[in-house]
């Protein structure tokens, strides 16, 4: 794990960066969290890392706007955890980490997993993420103007449509147990 600062200088970024154990062919550049999301997040990440690396795969973990990503690319693997519903901009987001995937890469998104539709007044998950977005997600995405306002209770055909907006031909919900996450991988 090196601490890293990407970009130029006059826009100097704060990232970590894990080198892969001898040459790598694949790269890897996750997008994590903000706020809280990043502070309980960080061990598993680290975890991520450290076993990709050791795997012969090169990490990044990088702190910038969404649409500078394309500029340190191309990548086989884009990864935004547990961020697109907390975004002002999610249309543009994904449209940045399209654009920063090499050939054959993908992007792989996870969020919250609730209900396919709303029904009140829902399970206990469903209460638990509605109280986290009006608490916090959608009040913080709100603050920039112009903002999507999606919040914490993203549901399934929002991140397809979000996905196909930013132009990806491909959004799968993939079948993987993964707690309160739901995970797509998006392809061009």
């Amino acid at each position: 794990m090196n601490p890293h600062f990407f970009s130029d200088p006059s826009r100097a970024l704060f990232g970590i960066h894990t080198p892969a154990h001898g040459l790598a062919e694949t790269g890897i550049v996750i997008c994590p969290p903000i706020g809280q999301e990043a502070l309980t997040a960080h061990r598993s990440l680290r975890i991520l890392a450290d076993q990709l690396a050791a795997a012969g795969v090169e990490v990044a973990f990088q702190a910038l706007p969404a649409s500078d990503v394309a500029s340190h690319g191309p990548f086989d693997v884009v990864v935004v955890l547990e961020a697109l519903h907390d975004l002002a901009r999610p249309v543009e987001a994904l449209r940045a980490c399209r654009s920063a995937l090499g050939r054959g890469g993908a992007a792989v998104v996870a969020d919250e997993m609730v209900a396919d539709r709303f029904d009140a007044p829902g399970d206990e998950t469903e209460r638990f993420m509605y109280g986290f977005s009006v608490l916090h997600c959608l009040p913080a995405s709100l603050a920039e103007e112009g903002s999507a306002a999606l919040g914490t209770v993203l549901r399934a055909a929002t991140v397809h449509r979000i996905a196909a907006s930013a132009g990806f031909n491909r959004c799968a919900e993939i079948d993987v147990p993964a707690g309160f996450f739901r995970i797509y991988e998006l392809t061009p």
